[in-house]
C-alpha cells in the first residue's frame, strides 16, 4: 500500500520595501526622459554632420567665445578677469570644464556639449509646459517635434554661440513661472527665478525675459489676491536673484573695468559697434519702429520657417481669443519676450540684423529669430489641441505633422545654404576670416616671445594653433597697453592689418617709429602683415631683463 505526499510551496514574500520600490518605478513619468533621450539623439547626430562638414566653427564668434573660456586658464594673465566685458558669463563658464583640453576647444566640441545638454532641457521643458497647457501628451509631442525638426536651431546647438544656453535658460525659467502660476507652489517660483537668472548671465535678451516675467507675476498675485502688499512681496520674491545676477555684472564692470557701465559704453559695446554701421548707412532700423519690426519678422521666418510661424500665430490667436488673458494664462506670454526685445534692441539701434529680403540685403546676425522657437512651437501644439475638439484628435494631429513635414522639405534643397544660420556662417557678416597663409607661417616660425594682435582677429590666432598665453591681446590689461606703447620690450612679434583702423594695433603702430626701428616685417599676405623683432633689440631686451614673457 502506497502513500502519496503532495507539496505545497509558500509563495514568494514579497518585502514591503521592494514592493514600494516597485510601485515607485512604475508610477515613474518617463515622458520627459524620452524626450531628453530623443533631444540627444537628434543633437549628436546633428553635432556629427556638423563636425563632419566643417561646419562648427563657421562663426567668427563662435571661435571667440571658445577663446574667452579657454583665456580663463590659458594666457598670460590667467583669471576670471579673462572672461571680459559686454558678453555675459554664464555660456563660457559652462566651457571652462570643457576647453582646457586641447582638442574640445579646437575642434569646437566643447561648444556642441553644452549645445546638446541645452537642446535637452530646452525640449524637456517645452515639452513640460505644452502638457501643463493642454493637459494632453500627444500634442506635446507634437511641440517637440516642431522644435527637433528645425534645422538652424539643430546647427546652433553644435557651435558654442550663446543662443542654446539662452533657449535653455528662459525655456526653462517660462516652464517653472508656468508651473507656479498652475499650482502656487514656492518651490517653481524660485527655480522660475534661479534659471532666470542665468538667462540674464547668458544674453542681454535675458535681461528684458526676467522684467517681463516679474511684471507678470505681479499682474498674476494680484488678480489672484487683489493685494497689492501680495503682488509686491511675491514679484520682489521672484526678481531678487535676475537683479542680483544683474547687479553682479555692474559691480564686476565697475571693480575690473572702472566703470560700472563699461559693458553698454566701452568699445567693444554693441553700442559703438553699431554706431560705425549707423554711419555707414547699414541701420535702417534705428528710429524706425516698422523697419525694425520688419527686419526681425524676417530674421523669424527665416529661422523656424514661413509654414510654422503661420501655424504657431494662429494658434496664438486662438490662445488668446478662448482665455481671454486670463490669469492662469498669462504667464504663457513669457514665451513671446524675444519679439519685443529684439524689436526695441533693433529701433534703439543697439542691434543689427540683416536679412537678404530687407536693405541693404545681407546675412548678419539672422540667427536671433530663433529665440521664439520654442514659443511658436507651444502654440503650434495648442493649435493642434484645440483642432482637436472639431475633428478627430488623430486626424489633427497628422494635419500639423504633414505641415511639419512640407516645411522640413523646404530647408532639404541645397543644403546646407538652405538654412538660413549656416549661409549666415558660410557667407555673411557673421563668417569667420581665416588668414590660413599668415596664421600658419606664424605656427612654422614662432620660437616663443609674444605676439602683439588685436583679440579681434580671432581667425588668425585660432588657425595658428598656438596656445592663447603666446598672444598679448586687450584681455591683458597693462601688459595689452604696455605693448602698445612700446613692443619692443615686450613681444618678438606683431601681427596686424594694415589701413584697418579697427584693428588697435594698426591704429597704434601702424607706421611708428616704435615698429619700424626696432621690428623688421617678415610676411605679408591676405591683407595682414607679420613683424619680427630685431636680433640687435631683442638681445638688448633680454639681457636689461624687461618685461617680456616667455
Amino acid at each position: 500500500m502506497s502513500q502519496t505526499y503532495t507539496t505545497t510551496l509558500a509563495a514568494p514574500v514579497a518585502f514591503p520595501s521592494e514592493s514600494r520600490a516597485v510601485s515607485r518605478l512604475s508610477s515613474l513619468d518617463w515622458q520627459p526622459l524620452l524626450v531628453a533621450t530623443l533631444a540627444l539623439l537628434f543633437g549628436a547626430v546633428s553635432t556629427y554632420l556638423a563636425a563632419r562638414g566643417d561646419l562648427i566653427l563657421l562663426y567668427n564668434d563662435s571661435m571667440s567665445h571658445l577663446d574667452v573660456a579657454r583665456r580663463v586658464v590659458d594666457s598670460r594673465t590667467p583669471g576670471l578677469v579673462q572672461l571680459g566685458t559686454v558678453w555675459l558669463p554664464v555660456p563660457h563658464m559652462l566651457l571652462l570644464p570643457l576647453v582646457w583640453d586641447h582638442f574640445l576647444w579646437r575642434s569646437g566640441l566643447a561648444g556642441s556639449i553644452v549645445g546638446v545638454v541645452c537642446l535637452m532641457i530646452t525640449a524637456v521643458t517645452l515639452f513640460q509646459s505644452i502638457r501643463m497647457i493642454t493637459s494632453h501628451q500627444s500634442v506635446a509631442w507634437l511641440g517637440v517635434a516642431v522644435l527637433l525638426t528645425n534645422p538652424n536651431v539643430l546647427y546652433l546647438q553644435s557651435t558654442a554661440l550663446t543662443e542654446p544656453v539662452l533657449l535653455a535658460t528662459m525655456t526653462a525659467s517660462a516652464y517653472f513661472l508656468l508651473r507656479w502660476n498652475r499650482t502656487g507652489s514656492h518651490i517653481s517660483l524660485t527655480l522660475a527665478g534661479c534659471t532666470a537668472m542665468l538667462a540674464v548671465g547668458s544674453r542681454y535678451d535675458g535681461w528684458f525675459f526676467a522684467v517681463v516675467c516679474a511684471a507678470l507675476v505681479f499682474i498674476v498675485t494680484w488678480l489672484g489676491t487683489r493685494k497689492l502688499a501680495d503682488a509686491q512681496g511675491v514679484s520682489l520674491a521672484y526678481a531678487v536673484l535676475p537683479v542680483y545676477a544683474m547687479v553682479l555684472w555692474v559691480v564686476y564692470n565697475w571693480v575690473i573695468f572702472g566703470d560700472p557701465l563699461y559693458f553698454q559704453r566701452s568699445e567693444f559695446s554693441a553700442a559703438f559697434q553699431q554706431q560705425r554701421f549707423f554711419l555707414e548707412g547699414k541701420l535702417p532700423t534705428r528710429g524706425s519702429l516698422s523697419i525694425s519690426t520688419l527686419t526681425y519678422a524676417w530674421a523669424v521666418l527665416e529661422n523656424v520657417g514661413v509654414l510654422v510661424v503661420a501655424l504657431g500665430a494662429l494658434g496664438l490667436l486662438v490662445f488668446t481669443l478662448r482665455t481671454r488673458f486670463n490669469r492662469d494664462s498669462l504667464t504663457s506670454y513669457a514665451f513671446l519676450s524675444g519679439l519685443p526685445f529684439n524689436i526695441i534692441a533693433l529701433y534703439l539701434g543697439q542691434s543689427i540684423i540683416m536679412v537678404p529680403t530687407m536693405d541693404p540685403p545681407g546675412y548678419f546676425n539672422i540667427r536671433y529669430g530663433i529665440v521664439l522657437l520654442p514659443g511658436i512651437a507651444l502654440f503650434v501644439a495648442y493649435l493642434a489641441n484645440e483642432l482637436a475638439r472639431w475633428v478627430r484628435p488623430f486626424a489633427a494631429g497628422v494635419m500639423v505633422v504633414l505641415v511639419l513635414a512640407v516645411q522640413v522639405s523646404l530647408w532639404l534643397p541645397g543644403w546646407p545654404r538652405s538654412v538660413i544660420t549656416i549661409a549666415d556662417g558660410l557667407g555673411g557678416m557673421s563668417t569667420k576670416t581665416n588668414p590660413v597663409q599668415t596664421a600658419h607661417y606664424l605656427r612654422d616660425n614662432y620660437q616663443g616671445g609674444g605676439v602683439l594682435v588685436d583679440d579681434t582677429l580671432v581667425g588668425l590666432i585660432f588657425e595658428s594653433g598656438l596656445d592663447l598665453k603666446e598672444f598679448v591681446g586687450t584681455g591683458n590689461g597693462d601688459l595689452w597697453r604696455s605693448a602698445l606703447k612700446d613692443p619692443a620690450n615686450n613681444v618678438e612679434w606683431v601681427a596686424f592689418r594694415p589701413n584697418e583702423m579697427g584693428d588697435r594695433v594698426t591704429a597704434a603702430l601702424e607706421g611708428e617709429p616704435a615698429l619700424t626701428e626696432n621690428f623688421t616685417q617678415v610676411y605679408a599676405a591676405e591683407d595682414y602683415v607679420v613683424y619680427e623683432r630685431n636680433s640687435d633689440i631683442a638681445a638688448n631686451a633680454n639681457g636689461s631683463g624687461d618685461s617680456e614673457v616667455d
